[in-house]
């Protein structure tokens, strides 16, 4: 979303930690209500650094695996920022020297809550 994109611009992030999982309801209906696989393509372009992959064939709402996730990124020219753990894995991060960091602000105005938050949270009885 242009809010990822804003906040990937402005913190220049050496590490992102995102869930690749594209994680749904199920149903055709829905949308994901994490990163779909074209967003993480996006994202891993994008990041000025690595992005780890997580959230992957966690659970059965999850259906991307770790296998089509890196066979769609070797296919971008992309696996090379990417890192997708095998569960149970450590990884280790060295921070690279890029030069001088760009200044952070927070945003004007405060982010809401995306639109899936609040129905995850209703269809979940806890709104």
């Amino acid at each position: 979303t242009d809010t990822e994109r804003e906040a990937v611009a402005r913190l220049q992030p050496d590490v992102i930690i995102a869930p690749a999982g594209a994680a749904n309801f199920g149903l055709s209906w829905t949308p994901d209500l994490i990163f779909s696989v074209d967003e993480i393509v996006e994202l891993v372009r994008i990041a000025p650094g690595k992005v780890l992959l997580n959230h992957m064939e966690a659970l059965d709402h999850c259906p991307t695996t770790r296998a089509s996730l890196a066979s769609r990124l070797r296919e971008e020219g992309l696996m090379d920022k990417a890192v997708i753990p095998e569960d149970g894995e450590t990884v280790s991060f060295e921070r690279e020297t890029r030069g001088a960091r760009p200044a952070v602000s927070a945003p004007e105005a405060p982010l809401l809550p995306d639109w899936r938050k609040y129905v995850t949270s209703f269809l979940a009885g806890t709104k």
